[in-house]
């Protein structure tokens, strides 16, 4: 394989690493429910955001996943959510004294923006759910965003252990809302836009509100369960309301992690590409978010001519 210079936890490395990332293969995790009519893969809310956001049973396909990363530089900056066995590790690398030119371990961010759409029942070929347990009526666009960071595996060569502190679910923008393009690097924003409109049968701000207000929807024996086991192990604040521009966000006080637990391995990278392996053995095959404009505009380009 080649690793574009170095070690990918090396000075030389980073700075091909960092920037924003678009994941070029369709996401296959595990627990999948299978397809949609458009070939997406389907998982429920649940198993999307670790439990974190109700109602989990809600089924979501996902269209296009994007990896924002960048070096973590400056004492401020370091995160004060830390696994256990990883605090000491970061704490050294607030130590003032270190030289910024010494080949060193790079704490980078490692934020992931999940563009998805929330399916009604009907459109995936299963049955109305009881009167109790909520639906959308329209296929609703979405954007989960996850905030995480990367730190190398001091064992493991080409080897980026992760962790995650937090995360949010809102509404996309529909198209129609706003003629304006966005930019590939917000993409973890929840301004990101999609060619939907609510004209083409989508649902609004109007539905998602219907969906998520408190009082819509009850908790099942195991979703409460699973809730009280986030925050005892955890630490999870987790979201009883959504805000009034229709976002839930949740943070993990405790997170899991460490070295050989929770990981991704550096595959390839080069300029444009960047081919990583997770600890499941999912392969994710990603281009920087310029490249994969440029595909984009030369497929658009190949079609109308």
């Amino acid at each position: 394989y080649d690793y574009g210079g170095g070690d990918v936890g090396g000075p030389i490395a980073g700075d091909l690493l960092e920037g924003s990332w678009v994941n070029m293969s369709r996401p296959n995790y595990v627990e999948c429910l299978g397809k949609n009519d458009e070939g997406d893969f389907m998982y429920t809310l649940g198993r999307m955001s670790f439990d974190m956001f109700q109602p989990g049973n809600l089924i979501c396909s996902v269209q296009s996943t994007h990896n924002n990363i960048r070096i973590v530089g400056e004492k401020e900056e370091l995160p004060k959510d830390v696994p256990s066995s990883l605090k000491e590790e970061v704490a050294l690398l607030s130590n003032s004294e270190c030289d910024s030119s010494a080949k060193r371990p790079l704490l980078r961010s490692y934020d992931i923006a999940v563009s998805m759409t929330l399916e009604p029942l009907e459109s995936v070929g299963q049955a109305e759910p009881p009167s109790a347990t909520p639906s959308p009526t329209k296929r609703m666009r979405a954007i989960m965003a996850v905030r995480g960071y990367i730190l190398p595996d001091p064992d493991v060569p080409n080897r980026l252990t992760v962790w995650f502190t937090g995360g949010k679910l809102c509404p996309a923008k529909l198209a129609n809302q706003d003629g304006a393009e966005t930019d590939d690097e917000d993409d973890d924003k929840c301004e990101m836009k999609h060619s939907a409109s609510e004209e083409d049968g989508y649902g609004g701000f109007e539905e998602w509100t219907a969906l998520f207000s408190k009082g819509k929807w009850r908790k099942t024996l195991g979703e409460r369960a699973r809730a009280m086991a986030a925050k005892l192990l955890l630490g999870a604040d987790i979201p009883n309301k959504m805000e009034e521009e229709g976002q839930m966000e949740y943070h993990l006080h405790r997170p899991i992690g460490g070295h050989s637990k929770i990981y991704i391995d550096v595959l390839y990278l080069d300029d444009d590409i960047l081919i990583m392996r997770g600890h499941h053995g999912t392969i994710y095959a990603m281009a920087r978010s310029c490249v994969s404009q440029r595909y984009r505009n030369m497929r658009l380009k190949n079609q109308t001519s």
